[in-house]
């Protein structure tokens, strides 16, 4: 399955067979793409719920960043709250983070949310970046991956973390 045939509005979500480690890899490595075109060096973070369906899918991105030449920081499984309250402020050195990935599960699909910066990626944007999957991606060198644990982050009210940061 296409990662474009997979964009539900805010999120990349196909059938736990069809969004695994191959289409999350494609996926890092448009991530990865776009993140270095902007000239950001910045880390992409990276955060799961729990179950096997998450992992095979954060395998993937992560690869596939590094591929892209990003520094992916994982923290693991996370609530979205605490995920979303990371992508604002986190341990030195990884912040500021270029933007982060989120994957959860639902039934039984896997989703993708992307990040640039704070703020969600959803619609068209989301629509060019898997479009960018099924495509066309660089290959650089120097990425990473970073593990922390996610006790590290703070906890940060729902309303706070994505609200006020001058989204409509």
């Amino acid at each position: 399955m296409r990662c474009a045939e997979m964009v539900r509005g805010a999120s990349l979500r196909g059938p736990k067979d069809a969004l695994g480690f191959d289409a999350a890899l494609r996926l890092g490595r448009a991530l990865g793409t776009l993140a270095r075109r902007r000239a950001r060096n910045a880390p992409i973070l990276l955060g799961r719920t729990s179950g096997v369906a998450e992992t095979r899918v954060r395998d993937g991105l992560a690869a596939g960043l590094v591929l892209a030449g990003v520094t992916v920081v994982d923290i693991g499984v996370v609530e979205s709250d605490r995920f979303t309250g990371a992508l604002r402020a986190g341990p030195k050195p990884w912040w500021p983070l270029a933007g982060g990935v989120y994957v959860s599960i639902a039934g039984d699909s896997v989703g993708v949310m992307v990040f640039d910066g704070m703020r969600p990626v959803v619609g068209a944007p989301l629509a060019d970046v898997a479009r960018i999957a099924d495509d066309a991606f660089a290959l650089a060198e120097g990425g990473i991956v970073v593990a922390l644990d996610a006790r590290v982050l703070p906890r940060a009210p729902v309303q706070d973390t994505l609200a006020n940061d001058g989204a409509p």
